[in-house]
């Protein structure tokens, strides 16, 4: 099932709640962000989900960080090019 769900969008992240822990190894292999065995308590899923959202805002601040970097480098390009032609 996690196939498909990172098929439509690889950036979702996906936690397990189950009884048995012996498909654990497999569900990290194909890329689940928890395995969260039951019994379950509320604490055990609020810090997957804790742990979901700090991830996504790392992957926002990095990307913006990359993001500004990648502009300033195409904005000195530019000025480094137009210097050139002169």
């Amino acid at each position: 099932m996690i196939k498909y769900i990172k098929d439509i969008d690889e950036n979702i992240e996906v936690a397990f709640i189950t009884e048995d822990d012996k498909y654990a190894l497999k569900a990290f292999e194909v890329g689940a962000f928890g395995y969260i065995l039951k019994p379950y308590t509320q604490d055990k899923i609020e810090n997957v989900i804790k742990k979901m959202i700090k991830l996504h805002i790392l992957q926002i601040e990095y990307l913006g960080v990359h993001s500004y970097n990648m502009n300033l480098y195409e904005f000195q390009h530019q000025e480094n090019q137009q210097t050139l032609c002169l």
